[in-house]
């Protein structure tokens, strides 16, 4: 099963953890390691004559050093190779990072007798990172559009950058295959069935959540209603769910508008 949380849940005396070799996933164009001739895919063996085994450990590395040359030796085609590298410093940072690429690293993790064990938590763990998340997406939604309106200039710079975070954590159909999917397919079958179980998840998930129009929605309503003993007519209940259904409608034209623009 693919890592994709810290803290995935895993039996430590039945699960065997594999990572792949660090590589870039992207290159800042004119960046440092742009102007030295680092590509995608490049393997990273070294920075700075320290081993990299861990994705993570490129950013520290890099800003320890801010500033300064130092020496990457990676791996292009199955032939080593190394360059020297000038970082750039604290005032030129910004856009680009210190050596102006984003690493990426694969983690699987292997199970015997325990996987199904492991299956159920991580299902589990997975719905409530989904809640969270819809919560925090909500929470930055409200912000951003009144602090727009309300506040100071940083306010408002700060509530752009929620409803900019927002737009990019949120994708319709179009951005699952068009974005997600194609940078998927090259991580192996086992990140396909994974992302396609999650995709599957989250909308189990969202199916449940007290929105009108869907089934969380209807259980929400009767409950409502029930608890203030009035009575839900078959016309109220179908206004109720026809105002949910044109909110996730609009909403679902703002998505696919921002996935095609994130297309191009």
């Amino acid at each position: 099963m693919p890592k994709i949380l810290s803290n995935q849940v895993q039996l430590p005396f039945d699960t065997e953890v594999r990572r792949s070799p660090v590589a870039i996933a992207k290159v800042t164009p004119g960046s440092p390691a742009d102007k030295a001739g680092l590509k995608i895919n490049d393997q990273l063996v070294q920075i700075n004559n320290q081993p990299l085994t861990e994705a993570g450990k490129l950013p520290i590395v890099t800003k320890e050093n801010a500033g300064k040359k130092i020496n990457v030796k990676y791996k292009r085609d199955g032939k080593e190779s190394a360059v020297d590298v000038q970082l750039n410093d604290e005032k030129s940072v910004k856009g680009s990072g210190y050596l102006g690429i984003i690493p990426g690293q694969t983690e699987k993790m292997y199970s015997t007798w325990s996987a199904p064990i492991v299956g159920v938590a991580t299902t589990g763990q997975l719905s409530y990172e989904t809640i969270k998340g819809v919560g925090v997406l909500l929470v930055k939604t409200v912000h951003g559009s009144i602090g727009q309106i309300f506040g100071s200039a940083e306010s408002k710079e700060s509530a752009r950058a929620d409803l900019a975070s927002v737009s990019g954590s949120v994708a319709g159909p179009i951005g699952i295959l068009g974005v997600l999917f194609p940078s998927v397919v090259s991580s192996g079958i086992e990140y396909i069935i994974f992302v396609a179980a999650l995709i599957s998840l989250t909308l189990a998930v969202m199916n449940i959540l007290p929105i009108p129009a869907l089934d969380g929605g209807r259980w929400f309503t009767m409950t409502i209603f029930r608890l203030f003993k009035k009575d839900l007519t078959k016309e109220r209940e179908e206004n109720i769910q026809a105002t949910g259904m044109l909110i996730l409608l609009i909403l679902t034209i703002l998505v696919t508008i921002s996935d095609v623009g994130k297309l191009f």
